[in-house]
């Protein structure tokens, strides 16, 4: 996807050489292709300048970067290419390799399109088209639309109402339990999670906090933080078994769900008897 070699025998070679190292990528690269990955950040920082004045555009079409072609950006619009590449390669460093292409529908168009999906989701389901998702393909100047259990007659009169410009995919209603029998213990990511008022969430990673080497469930701050606002700490947590009750398998420690904060995480704290198997450690 990004262009690096692929090929299988180097792929093997790497996982066991010095000369690869997975601490910053998590996955084997030498430090010529780290240094590579560093420079195509560099060039997306570089361009928020340039997608902000397509973005005053009536005409623009959004973008995206071609890590096949080393990164390069791409910006799109529907009208004016070669004026609008001479005004972006003023707002980009010197040198910097990018395209400019034209597409048919300008991104506002895209945006509404979806907007008026999402508005009728609920006029649509009734009528026995049950859309679980939307999406915008900025590559392929599409609206997609994710319906569970695509049919003719679904297309159809979706195309008919929004746009010829969608793209249907199957989709099938996202689960919150990827465990839910009772077979599935000790904890681990992708398990649905009870707190003690009913609300529930999914599991993250299983990870081990620095402080004192006790294992945690990473899971979103806003999980904790609805359970109790003012005191969200030291709540229980469970998982139900398939019997109906309530397993528990920890409690609720500590979240940066706040005004300001810049990440939404939660820690639940295990239970000894919770300790993870090597397989389910990070």
């Amino acid at each position: 996807m990004f262009g690096l070699d692929a090929d299988l025998g180097l792929i093997q070679r790497a996982a066991i050489s010095s000369d690869y190292s997975a601490v910053n990528y998590g996955v084997p690269l030498t430090s010529a292709e780290e240094a590579e990955l560093g420079r195509r950040v560099q060039v997306e920082q570089d361009s928020h300048g340039a997608a902000a004045f397509g973005r005053q555009q009536a005409t623009w079409g959004g973008y995206y970067f071609d890590q096949l072609a080393r990164g390069a950006p791409v910006f799109l619009f529907t009208a004016g290419v070669e004026s609008m590449r001479s005004q972006l390669e003023k707002l980009l460093p010197p040198g910097t390799d990018f395209r400019v292409e034209h597409v048919t529908r300008p991104l506002s168009m895209l945006q509404e399109t979806q907007e008026a999906i999402v508005s009728a989701y609920g006029e649509l389901r009734a009528s026995g088209i049950p859309i679980t998702s939307t999406g915008l393909d900025i590559i392929g100047n599409r609206v997609v639309v994710g319906i569970d259990g695509i049919t003719d007659e679904a297309q159809k009169r979706i195309t008919r109402e929004f746009g010829s410009y969608i793209q249907f995919k199957d989709s099938p209603p996202a689960q919150s339990d990827a465990c839910p029998v009772s077979v599935c213990r000790p904890m681990k990511g992708g398990i649905k999670i009870t707190g003690a008022d009913g609300f529930s969430c999914t599991s993250g990673f299983v990870v081990r906090r620095a402080l004192d080497n006790s294992y945690a469930i990473l899971t979103a701050g806003h999980c904790l933080w609805v359970q109790n606002p003012a005191s969200p700490f030291k709540l229980t947590w469970y998982h139900n078994t398939s019997n109906g009750t309530h397993d528990v398998f920890g409690n609720s420690r500590y979240h940066t769900f706040t005004n300001l904060s810049d990440g939404d995480v939660g820690l639940i704290e295990l239970q000894p008897s919770e300790n993870p198997t090597s397989a389910n450690r990070f």
